[in-house]
């Protein structure tokens, strides 16, 4: 009996283990289902809502007004609030700015604590500010930042599955990863939240695509009456913020007349997406840019001068001795530090500034910079003066005030320049550069404030003179090595040519606007080459690479502009006094400049 019942048991013993095992395969295979949906639903948590766009005007109420957004996080010192309007209150409630989260007005009704009626102006409360949920959601109502925070999550999770061929370790990572993001994105929200001063409900103008105001009479301080400055701004149309046409924001207005001149965005390309990190704008000093560039460029028709727009470009980064401008700078993401704004300054000057020596102003820009703490919204001002002053302001706050010409060129470089950052913005200064130079503002403010330094007889009256005729000899230089490594002239050509350079000597002869210039080295005369006004003159150099030079006069200034190299040569001579001449030539942002004197022969 025993030995028949013991196939028995092992036949039911198997069968047990078979069943466990395939009860066990069931289970797995549920759970690993249930990881995957959770993993979908996990990767919709922070909600990107679809972008409001698309709507270009603010839905009207039942009185026909038009309904108001407010920006929270923005900067008290800037004048014009940005704003975003949407078709319903639930999509107002999802949409954002560049990270800027938006708060849609409830509808008013008497006596509600939200609203103030008033004839012109509708008041918008604030949600209070520096608590934690309501810093969480502005997180998640930052597209930009939600969009980052998912996508490393992603990344990190998908490692972490790989690298254990666990797709619960793998969804357990993406979860922790994803929360730490939010929650240190929050707190850091709601730091810089409590840490701002403290503001009432702010008043809003009902805003239109553009505002504008009836011209109001200004008396200058020269007792000349301008009676044609309009209120207007425009939008910059990915993030929406404000720019006046006329620059209002510093102590110059109204007796400088500055014209918006430029404006755009400056993206930065994080692996698949592209952040927008500030909206920048140019004002240029309409009536010095006319007087130094108008002779030259006023003539041209609009096609014209867009065909001449990247030696426009040029002429507007080296003549800040006659044209003055300022670059008006608006954050809008909202994770950018200080320490990364200098740092993208660093890239760009750090070098020029040092091989300049110019290394004391640029550090006295980089503490001002770095002392401010940034925000979506603030607003930093960059004054340059034809004194090469640079002023950096911030909400009414000082920041830096250093003067240097070359630290002014080489800031005005950074968006204008070949290499530009910010594309966008220099696409847009090659059309609205001709809109300043035709601006019917420029009639009043011509009368009311010459151009300094721009006009034959403020020339005369300072001792200048368009004459430069004479035999000159150098005296002194700067900047002539890396001069030569930019324009990539070979090293044992390069100390040739260095020992050339400093020890140059010209012959000039000048008929009226022709002048003709002759190498006069070891008091031996070579071939004259003969420059005739906006006249293309071809050459070759001492190598003999063929070059076309093309003259031309800006007051007391010979520009003489040289193509043929790998980037455009830009020579600029002018008499500073009876006995001395100083010539300065720039190729990218990097520039020699010679100090001549006078030969008694």
């Amino acid at each position: 009996v025993s030995m028949s019942s013991r196939p028995q048991r092992l036949v039911s013993r198997t069968a047990r283990r078979r069943e466990e095992r395939e009860s066990r395969r069931r289970r797995s295979r549920e759970r690993r289902r249930r990881v995957r949906a959770m993993g979908v639903v996990l990767s919709c948590l922070p909600c990107i809502a679809p972008s409001a766009e698309g709507n270009s005007s603010p839905p009207a109420d039942a009185a026909g007004a038009p309904q108001q957004t407010m920006v929270k996080g923005g900067d008290s010192s800037d004048p014009l609030p940005t704003s975003r309007t949407s078709r319903s209150v639930a999509a107002s409630s999802r949409s954002r700015s560049g990270g800027v989260g938006l708060l849609a007005p409830e509808p008013a009704f008497e006596g509600s604590p939200r609203f103030a009626k008033t004839t012109d102006q509708v008041v918008v409360g604030l949600k209070e500010e520096g608590d934690f949920v309501s810093s969480l959601e502005g997180v998640l109502r930052n597209k930009q930042m939600t969009t980052l925070t998912v996508f490393t999550s992603t990344v990190v999770g998908g490692a972490v599955g790989l690298g254990t061929m666990s797709g619960l370790l793998g969804s357990v990572a993406y979860m922790v990863f994803l929360a730490v993001q939010l929650v240190c994105a929050a707190l850091s929200r709601m730091t810089k939240e409590r840490s701002a001063p403290r503001r009432g409900p702010p008043v809003l103008p009902a805003p239109v695509e553009e505002v504008r105001s009836e011209p109001v009479a200004e008396t200058l301080e020269s007792g000349v009456a301008r009676t044609a400055l309009p209120k207007e701004w425009v939008l910059e149309p990915r993030t929406k913020h404000k720019y006046s046409q006329v620059m209002d924001e510093h102590d110059g207005y109204p007796e400088e007349l500055e014209l918006l001149s430029g404006l755009g965005i400056r993206p930065k390309r994080v692996i698949a997406l592209t952040i927008d990190v500030y909206a920048v704008g140019m004002y240029v000093n309409a009536p010095q840019f006319k007087a130094a560039f108008g002779a030259k460029y006023g003539a041209l028709s609009e096609a014209a001068f867009a065909q001449r727009s990247e030696e426009l470009l040029e002429d507007i980064i080296t003549s800040t001795e006659r044209v003055g401008r300022t670059m008006r700078l608006v954050i809008q993401f909202s994770g950018i530090t200080s320490r990364m704004l200098i740092s993208s300054f660093d890239e760009k000057l750090e070098k020029p500034m040092k091989s300049k020596g110019a290394e004391e102003e640029y550090e006295a820009l980089r503490r001002g910079l770095g002392s401010i703490k940034l925000h979506p919204g603030r607003v930093i001002l960059l004054r340059m003066g034809t004194d090469g002053t640079l002023v950096a302001t911030s909400g009414g706050e000082t920041l830096a005030n250093c003067q240097s010409h070359v630290l002014c060129q080489a800031v005005t470089d950074i968006w204008l320049g070949r290499d530009s950052p910010a594309p966008s913005f220099r696409e847009d200064a090659k059309t609205r550069m001709y809109g300043t130079l035709h601006s019917p503002l420029l009639g009043d403010a011509e009368a009311a404030a010459p151009a300094a330094g721009s006009t034959a007889k403020e020339a005369q009256q300072k001792g200048e003179t368009t004459e430069l005729g004479g035999t000159w000899e150098v005296v002194d230089a700067e900047g002539v090595e890396e001069f030569l490594v930019t324009l990539g002239i070979s090293y044992l050509v390069r100390k040739i040519a260095t020992r050339l350079y400093t020890q140059d000597m010209k012959i000039i002869e000048q008929k009226g606007k022709t002048v003709s210039f002759t190498d006069f080295r070891n008091r031996r005369r070579g071939s004259p080459v003969t420059f005739e006004e906006d006249v293309v003159v071809q050459r070759q150099d001492k190598q003999g690479k063929d070059l076309e030079d093309v003259s031309s006069w800006e007051g007391p200034h010979l520009i003489v502009k040289t193509t043929g190299y790998k980037d455009v040569l830009t020579s600029n001579y002018w008499r500073e006094s009876a006995d001395t001449m100083i010539s300065e030539t720039t190729v990218k942002d990097v520039t020699m400049r010679r100090k001549w004197k006078l030969m008694d022969l």
